[in-house]
């Protein structure tokens, strides 16, 4: 509670804990845009409202809002100026919720705090650093606009591990505030992401088995056409040295292009989900380029070798009573 702000700033310069400032919460809609009213999400009730321009899809939700003097810390002003001494109302947005609403510096958004609707102009927008661990928001104002609306209050802090017992006591004196553990979030999400990865493992496994056995059944349906072409080559005076190399280059290619279209699958995949997904920038992975084709190339001329093993060492005589 903003009661309680300065004694919580106090107690972590006194055990020397670092934290970042304290931000007042209020939780508000924005309700209008330019004047144009936002919805929830577009339905089929209201599709052609929303592609006739009188509505405009909005957030789906309330958000939480603040206010500041300054910059945050972790934020940029990409666009417009931050409003410094100007005590007009105004309000800067964060660049990607800008670009989703199509919401330009000079524009005005009109919000809903507590039944109280009031309209303010987009003076600046910001890009936010989301994986910083510190708190950001879509929408700031200046303090004239929302100091009278009561608010609580968040901050982030971190704790060393071994210190972590020290919690219980060091909240003690503050018992109407909430504690979010991140370091228990993120081992859940790490759980989460290793049970992910075994049942992936298990599905590549499965793959692989898969792929063996067809490649060993395609091998079995194409035993008589090889048979034949055997007993030819043999005719013609083929060592067994040069049969046996031929059945391995040929698998050996066979499976370095099997590995090859799989790594150019893989590397697109991966660059679809880093980039449109996760709005990471793309990374060029090369080593697998080279893992990719090698390791498709051995896995296949060992299962094709294998399969062809007995094939091998017939001579012309047996490869050619066993096609009669």
């Amino acid at each position: 509670a903003e009661e309680k702000v300065d004694d919580l700033r106090a107690m972590f310069a006194r055990e020397d804990i670092e934290a970042t400032d304290q931000y007042p919460l209020i939780p508000g809609r924005v309700t209008h845009h330019n004047g144009t009213e936002l919805i929830d999400e577009v339905t089929k009730e209201n599709r052609e409202e929303v592609e006739q321009g009188d509505r405009e899809e909005g957030f789906g939700r309330e958000l939480s809002l603040t206010w500041r003097d300054t910059v945050p810390p972790n934020n940029e002003i990409v666009s417009g100026e931050w409003w410094g001494d100007n005590a007009e109302p105004q309000v800067s947005v964060e660049k990607q919720a800008a670009e989703r609403l199509e919401i330009k510096v000079g524009d005005t958004l009109t919000f809903n705090i507590g039944g109280e609707v009031f309209t303010v102009p987009v003076t600046s927008l910001r890009e936010a650093d989301w994986g910083s661990l510190q708190p950001n928001f879509y929408m700031i104002f200046n303090t004239s606009t929302l100091a009278d609306f009561p608010a609580t209050y968040i901050t982030s802090f971190h704790l060393d591990s071994e210190r972590k017992d020290e919690l219980y006591q060091l909240f003690r004196p503050f018992p109407e505030a909430s504690l979010i553990d991140l370091d228990a979030i993120i081992d859940q999400i790490r759980e989460v992401i290793s049970q992910v990865s075994i049942a992936i493992l298990f599905v590549l496994v499965l793959v692989m088995i898969a792929g063996a056995l067809v490649l060993i059944a395609q091998v079995q349906a194409s035993m008589e056409e090889r048979q034949k072409e055997l007993v030819i080559l043999r005719t013609l005076g083929a060592s067994g040295k040069l049969l046996s190399r031929s059945i391995s280059y040929e698998f050996l290619m066979l499976g370095a292009i099997s590995g090859l279209i799989a790594t150019i699958a893989m590397d697109l995949s991966l660059l679809i989900l880093q980039t449109q997904v996760f709005n990471m920038d793309a990374t060029w992975h090369w080593r697998l380029w080279l893992v990719g084709p090698i390791s498709g190339a051995v896995v296949v001329a060992l299962l094709g070798r294998l399969a062809c093993s007995r094939l091998i060492r017939r001579n012309t005589a047996q490869l050619i009573r066993k096609l009669i």
